[in-house]
């Protein structure tokens, strides 16, 4: 429930109570640290993510989700960390639908379109009606695919019809 509160954008404050209490109780859980992690590195407490998220992967080296946190809060100017962080992840979790999202971001703002394109897809693949659908849009345009993008962007506003960020995609 809490990880939907922070993947749907919902109350991110209420998802951060609900780890809070879930590491309190099971402090050797990798998830509840790394769980914790994301919701306050969404709410704008970058030091407490990074403290959870390492606490996470000494737990369980395999939790792709702590990598995913430390590599979105590695500065961005630190290309190569940044890149790091998420191929750990990728390598602990290959399928994971976040990590193949933030990498393919990485990727497209590195200038690397045709991996940015691929990462969104095989982001897709793992959760067909995750927001990625939007980046996967996004993506086929960048990559010069517009008629692609269109489709795809199309189908984002199916899957949620009411949101800006789709919405504003739609001018592209």
């Amino acid at each position: 429930e809490a990880r939907d509160q922070v993947k749907n954008g919902g109350d991110v404050f209420q998802a951060i109570a609900v780890y809070r209490r879930l590491v309190a109780r099971a402090p050797g859980l990798s998830y509840a640290h790394s769980g914790l992690a994301i919701a306050l590195d969404t709410s704008g407490a970058g030091r407490e993510a990074v403290q959870e998220a390492r606490r996470a992967l000494t737990l369980d080296a395999r939790n792709g989700e702590g990598y995913l946190v430390l590599g979105n809060l590695t500065p961005v100017s630190a290309w190569r960390e940044r890149e790091a962080s998420l191929t750990e992840g990728l390598a602990a979790e290959p399928d994971d639908p976040f990590l193949l999202a933030e990498y393919s971001g990485f990727l497209a703002d590195a200038g690397r379109t045709r991996g940015a394109l691929t990462m969104a897809e095989r982001a897709v693949a793992a959760e067909p009606y995750s927001y990625s659908v939007a980046n996967l849009g996004l993506r086929f345009y960048e990559a010069g695919q517009a008629d692609q993008g269109r489709a795809t962007l199309d189908r984002a506003e199916r899957l949620w019809p009411d949101d800006s960020g789709v919405n504003t995609l739609r001018f592209y």
